[in-house]
């Protein structure tokens, strides 16, 4: 999620009830911290206040509301506990993980998109509040055609 957060993003989510169910790690090799939030950008800013590496999400999903992104964590947690390290760590490989949250989600019967779907939707919802109507005309008015006749570059005026 690299750049700044589009404004109005967090209504957008707000509204719509989305939470993200996310994996984030801070470098190959080290464990992977499983969670959800309503708000990756303030989330992934305060776990980097706490940890003294650089950390990414690896893997983010929006999902259909709280309950359902809890009950895939809970999931996740329970499929991937011999991997447990401490608090929401695990030594799990990311690419297993998201293929066991992708199967949960399909198993459950519900849906999960990824961020940039989530930038479409909100881009598509911001046109439609934020822009202005369009102009519409009555079937009386037409715009003018464009004169195609072919003029002498010495008799053209000058468009102003």
């Amino acid at each position: 999620m690299p750049g700044a957060q589009p404004s109005g993003l967090r209504e957008f989510i707000r509204v719509r009830g989305y939470y993200s169910l996310y994996l984030l790690r801070a470098q190959l090799g080290e464990p992977i911290k499983i969670g959800i939030t309503h708000d990756p950008v303030s989330r992934l800013s305060a776990l980097q206040n706490a940890n003294w590496r650089p950390v990414a999400f690896d893997r983010l999903w929006w999902l259909p509301g709280q309950p359902i992104a809890a009950r895939i964590e809970a999931a996740l947690k329970l499929q991937f506990l011999p991997q447990h390290v401490r608090g929401e760590w695990y030594t799990i490989d990311p690419a297993e993980a998201g293929q066991f949250v992708e199967e949960t989600i399909e198993r459950l019967g519900t849906w999960g998109i990824t961020q940039a779907k989530i930038e479409q939707r909100f881009a598509h919802w911001a046109r439609e509040r934020y822009s202005p109507p369009e102009i519409i005309r009555p079937a009386s008015v037409q715009e003018p055609k464009p004169d195609r006749r072919r003029r002498s570059w010495r008799n053209a005026s000058i468009p102003r």
